[in-house]
């Protein structure tokens, strides 16, 4: 095999070598963070370029500073190719997609299927980390690096230090009024500034999956039903339908201009759109509505060894199954019957890239002729995942065109990403109306219906794409979700449920947190870990 020239393999010094990565790093990985400090109002002059060009020495300080500690033989450059390849993806994830890199980025990474991942590599993606991650990665790996005796090398890193050291001291002692004022005022900056960011993240995701595991607690002991089944009864079936990235501001239903409930808008069904998710991405968000700790005070690792409202259910005499089209239960379901699209795949639904959320009715439907006793059955949905908007709904249920067909949502004109989205959303309505119509037209059992969608979706506004936003500062778009409750004239009178006076609250402000009590309220469930207060339908039933 021939040598390579000379001038793909440099002969650099340990110190040059973290040089010229950290100015990479610096200049061509953190652009949301750029737009952040070119966009900070100030007037111009000397004030303005001096409070840029300490940003700039900020970034590169955290990113040598970050080299420094493994700076040595044997190494060095396995630590220099992580740091180009993690801040490569994150910048794509950053840029992109509008999101940050935040420990809750870090599970949904780790949580994620092949379908989802799929659809988030597209060209443009893989071409983006090739260029940014790749090629300066093979830059390090072929450097030969001339290496001095450890004391030497040693002492040659006063250089970096003083380098790491200087703009830190700088920012607080002669501009702080500048860069105080700008950390406070865009918190976002912390989860921006590559690598430092994901480095954080991955720390904060690792600390939380590796507590030590505290022992399961049990709430709820005494759950009953408040009106058990008398002899000659019919079985009752709750359907509780959890969304994915539907926002409420999309539903005609809150005010849209676009007529995206035209199926659930024949229906008696009640719309709550002034509902707060618990977080912006699924792996929060999930687990934290099934659960009774609500958001400020919800901890994964917790809720993870603790009841939820399946385990409340379950307790008081509901069958209960869970039936998945996404990514599966985040461990909600870990004491029920659960199963997904994988187990049962159709044509008639099912591609290379999932399933359409039609499958949910159809199994419905199928397990509706079988049920022999009250049962529970909660469908997660795939709802408006994106960025593939355009594969969540049958090509001839799509009611707004011209679509975005491409996971590459920034090559797409802003008009066609929400006629993809506004699909979403009025597939999704289809399929809760044909829900509805099942249950409704099924004279073996008495039914109700609530869905939920576990947080919103950005798709464009304000540059942000998608969801996953640090809930600080995340968007109503990605926070304000809908939640729709249905019941039958005969499930409503077994439990004493006024439809009418349920309606008449549906423009109050609720919560995610409101979701654990009101569910069991809904499923006639009694207990003590209940909280009247957090029931919206306690005052509407007798």
């Amino acid at each position: 095999m021939p040598a390579l020239p000379a001038f793909l393999r440099p002969r650099l010094s340990a110190n040059a070598l973290m040089f010229i990565t950290a100015l990479w790093l610096t200049v061509l990985c953190n652009q949301r963070l750029w737009g952040l400090i070119w966009a900070v109002p100030m007037e111009g002059g000397i004030a303005l370029w001096l409070f840029r060009t300490l940003m700039a020495a900020l970034i590169f300080a955290f990113a040598l500073g970050l080299m420094l500690p493994l700076s040595f033989r044997g190494a060095l450059k396995p630590w220099l190719i992580a740091l180009l390849l993690m801040s490569a993806s994150a910048n794509v994830l950053t840029v992109d997609f509008g999101a940050v890199a935040d420990r809750h980025a870090i599970a949904s990474v780790f949580e994620t299927d092949q379908r989802e991942a799929g659809e988030m590599m597209s060209t443009w993606v893989l071409t983006r980390i090739f260029l940014l991650g790749v090629l300066p990665a093979l830059f390090v790996a072929l450097a030969r690096l001339e290496w001095q005796p450890f004391r030497q090398e040693l002492r040659a890193r006063w250089k970096p230090l003083l380098l790491v050291v200087a703009p830190i001291t700088l920012a607080i002692t002669l501009a702080g009024q500048q860069v105080i004022p700008f950390v406070r005022n865009h918190p976002e900056a912390r989860y921006l500034t590559l690598p430092f960011s994901v480095l954080s993240a991955i720390r904060g995701h690792l600390r939380h999956t590796f507590k030590t595991t505290p022992p399961h607690q049990v709430i709820g002991e005494d759950a009953r039903l408040l009106h058990p089944a008398n002899a000659g009864d019919k079985p009752r079936v709750l359907l509780v339908v959890v969304g994915e990235s539907a926002r409420s501001e999309s539903f005609a239903f809150d005010g849209y201009a676009r007529d995206t409930n035209p199926a659930l808008a024949k229906l008696p069904v009640v719309f709550f759109g002034r509902v707060q998710s618990c977080g912006t991405n699924t792996a929060t968000s999930l687990p934290c509505m099934f659960s009774d700790l609500g958001r400020k005070d919800y901890d994964p690792h917790i809720a993870n060894h603790r009841d939820n409202a399946l385990d409340l259910l379950q307790r008081a005499g509901w069958q209960v199954e869970w039936f998945d089209n996404n990514t599966g239960s985040k461990k909600v379901a870990s004491r029920v019957a659960e199963s997904g699209w994988q187990s049962r795949p159709d044509p008639r639904w099912c591609g290379a890239n999932g399933c359409h959320d039609g499958l949910l009715q159809h199994y419905l439907a199928e397990r509706i002729g079988r049920i022999e006793r009250d049962t529970v059955i909660v469908l997660h949905m795939l709802g408006s995942h994106g960025p593939a908007y355009h594969e969540r709904y049958p090509q001839d249920l799509a009611r707004f065109l011209p679509e975005c067909r491409s996971t590459q949502l920034q090559s797409c004109s802003r008009q066609a990403i929400l006629n993809s989205y506004d699909n979403t959303i009025a597939y999704t309505d289809h399929v809760l109306a044909a829900m509805i119509q099942t249950l409704d037209g099924s004279p073996g059992i008495d039914a109700a219906l609530l869905y939920i969608s576990d947080h919103g979706e950005s798709t464009g506004e304000k540059g942000l794409y998608l969801h996953g936003a640090p809930y600080a500062f995340a968007p109503e778009q990605q926070t304000r979700v809908p939640m729709i409750a249905w019941a039958s004239p005969p499930y409503a009178a077994r439990i004493g449920l006024d439809m009418q006076c349920l309606e008449a609250k549906r423009n109050g402000q609720y919560a995610h947190d409101h979701f654990f009590d009101t569910l069991l309220g809904l499923a006639d469930v009694s207990s003590n870990a209940q909280r009247a207060a957090l029931d919206i339908s306690h005052d509407c039933r007798k």
